[in-house]
């Protein structure tokens, strides 16, 4: 496989993807945010930016080899039948595949993916991680009843199936870092770390240190992601603020610091990620 290519470069043509109707009869209190099948009928080699999310996405792959670049480990292959997690991260990751595509994604929290996978957030961060690694035989279940069902509810049932157990057992996040987690997502990523740590009656040492082991990220880091995509929502709406407009609305120093922020978090400036919506460099969930 190659390389992805450099930020602000041309990919080839990616194909018409088709997304199915969500599979979803039970959301394990709210731990998977989204759930649907998807299709594409790729002739050549693609490349997809995948930019950060506050959320882990899991993929079963049905279709060709998927290589899946992250941003701070080496690049991993997915074969047919195969799956993995991304955690959360704070660079731009890349997908390439050079075949046809099918299978089934899925959004997860970070605190319901703590609890599904049993493992801490922080192993998972800036990382894509086999899914057999973290649910053992059950992957390759999963991946089977994926392949067969031809309803959305034959694959929510299979999301049950091979979850419902997971959950039951596994551990629950701690209330100081649901509420931590929510306060920001709230806010927008605006809420300092020391007031929220203040809020809720413990250390930022304290906060850190549960934030890293059930989401992942440090309160610092995700709070900063949450502003950046807080700025894309506003970026993708009708008739969008100029880039000045956005950066006060989401209280940024001003223009040149929201653009460091795209750099971060998109590997390209404000203008090249506007002027890619169609998916040429950037494609992102909208979760």
């Amino acid at each position: 496989m190659t390389k992805p290519p450099a930020p602000g470069s041309e990919p080839p043509d990616q194909g018409n993807w088709t997304i199915a109707p969500p599979v979803l009869r039970r959301r394990f209190d709210g731990a998977i945010t989204e759930a649907h099948g998807y299709a594409a009928p790729v002739a050549g080699w693609i490349l997809l930016r995948e930019i950060p999310t506050p959320t882990l996405t899991l993929v079963v792959n049905l279709g060709a080899p998927l290589r899946i670049h992250p941003p701070r480990c080496p690049s991993v292959t997915i074969p047919p039948g195969g799956g993995f997690v991304a955690g959360l991260h704070d660079m731009p990751a890349a997908t390439e595949t050079t075949g046809a595509q099918r299978g089934v994604q899925l959004r997860l929290t970070p605190s319901g993916s703590y609890r599904l996978f049993g493992v801490p957030m922080a192993e998972l961060a800036n990382r894509v991680v086999a899914l057999d690694a973290l649910l053992g035989s059950t992957a390759g279940e999963l991946a089977e009843r994926f392949d067969v069902a031809v309803t959305a509810d034959e694959r929510s049932a299979a999301i049950e199936a091979v979850f419902g157990h997971r959950w039951r057992a596994g551990p629950a996040p701690s209330d100081v870092v649901v509420h931590a987690w929510a306060r920001l997502r709230a806010s927008g990523g605006l809420l300092p770390v020391a007031a929220l740590a203040d809020e809720l009656g413990c250390t930022r040492q304290h906060l850190a240190a549960r934030f890293r082991e059930q989401i992942g990220l440090s309160p610092k880091t995700a709070a900063r992601l949450l502003r950046f995509r807080a700025a894309v929502t506003l970026a993708e709406r009708p008739g969008a603020l100029d880039w000045a407009a956005i950066a006060q609305a989401c209280s940024y120093f001003d223009q040149a610091h929201l653009g460091n922020d795209f750099r971060r978090f998109a590997g390209v400036t404000p203008g090249a990620f506007a002027r890619h919506r169609d998916g040429a460099i950037v494609r992102e969930s909208q979760q």
